[in-house]
């Protein structure tokens, strides 16, 4: 039935109904409070121990600070890319759903309209007549209790299709109304991510430039290998600091499983098969802005750009227990988010200079690192 036959019939509606929806206000419980207090305190403790680092930063080359500069501007604007990409995702998907509802409006309002019409038409039939006639001419009351009962109902019916008419066709606009929104959200969705995409590749530039000129410091392998050793002990001092660091937060993770259980049960971050090892962790090849998941539920104990691992996150996962990844090009979560297992954390990239994209995961316990090969659940890693 055509749109335009509706709107003549629909000229029968006296009126819309409206709803009224109240919203309510959730104030942050006393233990919410508490918490966030708590958080905040551990925050603090975490950018002191930022803060050491930066005074180790005043010894590297203007070249790593450079290095630094360019990775955590790149960071920065990938994560721009990632937020945009989920909002694109969901305008999508909401715009998807809004069509098929538009298309169960047509055809629900196509079927009301349909039943009025019939109504309509009957009335008409019937109103040609003065009921009172039609009283007159039956000579049996209960004839005339027939014919009064189903006038009435003819009108109640009625009443109620123009009720059903009348809310399928409020929906329907809502509904049309929604869509061009959402429309014009994705042509705007769609113009930043260009927008970010040219100044991500922009920045990628200007990081080879940098890199060059750090490749001319680093010549020399035992000038690297001091280099390397130096980065070792600098990871070694924050995760010192670090252990331990929420220990004073209730532990929620107490109602999950621990992450003592889960040996030979983990999964590796990215997919793909080590390309080297050793005692401290070991190198996933990925590529770059590949998507990076926590192996195991935790919290974000750090988050920031350290030599020889670039942007490096670490999860505590409690009892002592740590994961490290390392050389993102971008980190997702801040200092002090609840990640879950396989939640999205990071893109994958080459920060810190390794030799090709990918990785560094690692697993500490008590500050002493364990093998990750011997925790993940690949079927290439119990060698090793």
């Amino acid at each position: 039935m055509k749109r335009l036959h509706l709107s003549l019939l629909l000229t029968l509606i006296p009126c819309l109904l409206q709803a009224e929806i109240g919203n309510q206000t959730n104030m942050d419980s006393p233990e919410a409070r508490q918490k966030a207090a708590q958080l905040e305190q551990i925050k603090t403790r975490i950018r002191e121990v930022q803060q050491n680092l930066s005074q180790t930063r005043g010894e590297y080359s203007q070249e790593t600070r450079e290095l630094r500069r360019t990775e955590l501007a790149i960071s920065k604007i990938r994560r721009q890319v990632h937020q945009t990409d989920r909002q694109l995702g969901q305008a999508k998907y909401r715009l998807r759903k809004l069509s098929s509802r538009l298309q169960k409006l047509d055809q629900d309002l196509e079927q009301h309209a349909g039943y009025l019409e019939k109504q309509v038409r009957s009335a008409y039939i019937v109103g040609r007549q003065p009921v009172m006639k039609l009283l007159l001419n039956q000579s049996r009351p209960e004839t005339i209790s027939r014919v009064l009962t189903y006038n009435q109902y003819l009108g109640q019916a009625r009443h109620r299709q123009i009720q059903a008419v009348s809310r399928q066709l409020a929906r329907l606009r809502q509904t049309e109304t929604e869509i061009r929104q959402q429309q014009q959200q994705l042509s705007e969705l769609k113009a930043l991510r260009l927008d970010k995409r040219a100044s991500l590749d922009s920045a990628r530039n200007e990081r080879k430039q940098v890199l060059a000129g750090l490749e001319q410091e680093m010549l020399g392998q035992g000038k690297q290998l001091k280099h390397l050793q130096r980065d070792e002990q600098r990871l070694e001092s924050l995760l010192q600091d670090l252990t331990g660091i929420f220990s004073d937060l209730p532990d929620e993770l107490e109602k999950a499983a621990h992450f003592s259980s889960m040996r030979h049960k983990l999964r590796l971050p990215v997919a793909g098969r080590p390309s080297t090892r050793n005692s401290k962790g070991v190198f996933l090849p990925a590529r770059t802005g590949g998507a990076v998941a926590a192996a195991f539920r935790g919290r974000v104990a750090f988050a920031d750009w350290l030599r020889g691992y670039g942007l490096l996150m670490i999860l505590e996962h409690g009892d002592g227990y740590m994961t490290l990844y390392g050389h993102n090009e971008s980190l997702y979560k801040e200092v002090g988010d609840w990640v879950e297992t396989d939640e999205i954390i990071a893109a994958s990239g080459n920060t810190g200079n390794p030799p090709t994209p990918g990785l560094y995961f690692g697993i500490r316990h008590n500050g002493q690192p364990k093998n990750p090969m011997l925790w993940c659940r690949v079927r290439h890693n119990r060698a090793g």
